[in-house]
């Protein structure tokens, strides 16, 4: 995910690199994370996410619980 950047770059691509954990694992807000991180504005936080993984912080939630539950339902299954 940080491959040749701008000391700048590499610290929002490190920065976002824990927001993805965080968002995955905790019921953390968007405010509470971007602000953990270092983000005095959610909306530049917003956009710094979406420069990095193409989608929005809550997008990114959203789709991490999703396959979480698939992954929960196809292991029920199973068992």
């Amino acid at each position: 995910m940080c491959g040749n950047f701008t000391v700048n770059e590499f610290i929002n691509c490190q920065r976002i690199g824990k927001a993805r954990l965080l968002l995955a694992e905790t019921e953390k807000t968007m405010e509470e994370v971007a602000k953990e991180l270092g983000y005095d504005s959610l909306a530049y936080f917003d956009r710094v996410f979406k420069k990095y993984t193409d989608m929005t912080p809550l997008q990114y939630r959203k789709m991490k619980k999703k396959i979480i539950g698939i992954h929960l339902l196809s292991h029920n299954f199973k068992t």
